[in-house]
């Protein structure tokens, strides 16, 4: 099982998808049916898990750097189970002595346990910083490149987006990413060199507090999911709510088209035959998803219940 709260491994199951036309080499819908809905639910709930990932490890970069005098780095984070090493570097540009604007980090995981064995680094450049007292934010521009080997299979990121931390009493955090459509604005995921999805042209905002490790909210989220030349986007809608990894409350739509326009992962605005199909991911509580798909009439023509879980799986 992969878990929401640290970097791993998590397969879309992306071999499920069905060819709708389109052929390998032409950018086409994501055409929903019966036989390809839970694959498509994977690669959405696969893509949103990589944020809540980020936000915990992206909270706990912030607050070293914020409380750490530069002369000390490098700093071990600590972030690993068992095994392996967690260590954030800092350049700190102006020689501050406190971290500010056009400062640098580099978190580096060498062997780390993070439900899998990571290996990799997360580069960070902070355009922004107003940490004390709060309300306080960062803003920095974040570049990933980790690999994370789960048996037999090992899970790449790459990714090129922005990312904003705040909080207005140091209780309650909100952190939002962001992928405008800019060159080499996104994230891409790998499995064993195949290429899983591309998401971009993307804004996900979240809320969390680090005493209630676990709990968090995810507010309605936009974007455009790639896989294998295959089209759907993201839509926003009631804020999905989990508990102990676990979604309680809220739905998420998929649409079978690209909104918007995305270049940066190859994606025309309203990818050319589409035929209007939907999903909606409804949380039933306790983990539980009931998959609504619709067609263009918004007539629903298949129910599927599953757990936000097995959708982690492959």
């Amino acid at each position: 099982m992969c878990s929401a709260l640290i970097l791993s491994s998590c397969s879309s199951g992306g071999d499920d998808v069905v060819d709708d036309g389109g052929g390998s080499s032409t950018t086409s819908a994501f055409n929903f049916t019966d036989v390809n809905t839970e694959t498509a639910a994977k690669l959405a709930a696969n893509t949103l898990s990589f944020f809540p990932a980020f936000a915990v490890v992206n909270h706990v970069v912030i607050y070293t750097l914020a409380v750490s005098d530069p002369n000390n780095a490098p700093f071990n984070l600590m972030l690993c189970a068992n095994t392996g090493s967690s260590m954030l570097s800092w350049n700190d540009a102006d020689n501050s002595g406190s971290l500010s604007a056009g400062d640098s980090a580099k978190l580096t995981y060498n062997d780390c346990d993070i439900d899998g064995i990571a290996t990799g680094t997360v580069d960070y450049v902070f355009n922004s910083t107003d940490l004390d007292p709060p309300p306080s934010q960062v803003a920095s521009t974040v570049t990933m490149n980790l690999s994370i080997y789960d048996a037999p299979d090992t899970t790449t990121y790459t990714a090129n987006f922005e990312a904003d931390l705040s909080t207005a009493d140091n209780n309650v955090f909100t952190s939002t990413s962001t992928a405008n459509d800019a060159s080499g604005q996104k994230i891409t995921a790998t499995e064993n060199a195949t290429q899983l999805y591309q998401f971009g042209c993307f804004e996900v905002t979240e809320s969390y507090s680090p005493s209630t490790l676990g709990t968090y909210g995810l507010a309605p989220a936009v974007g455009v999911i790639n896989s294998d030349d295959k089209i759907m986007s993201l839509v926003g809608g009631p804020p999905l709510n989990f508990v102990n990894d676990l979604l309680e409350s809220g739905t998420k739509r998929l649409y079978s088209l690209a909104i918007p326009e995305c270049a940066s992962i190859d994606v025309p605005s309203g990818v050319g035959d589409s035929d209007g199909s939907y999903i909606d991911m409804e949380a039933l509580g306790g983990g539980n998803v009931r998959l609504h798909t619709y067609d263009d009439t918004n007539a629903e023509f298949y129910t599927a219940d599953t757990t936000w879980n097995a959708l982690l799986i492959d």
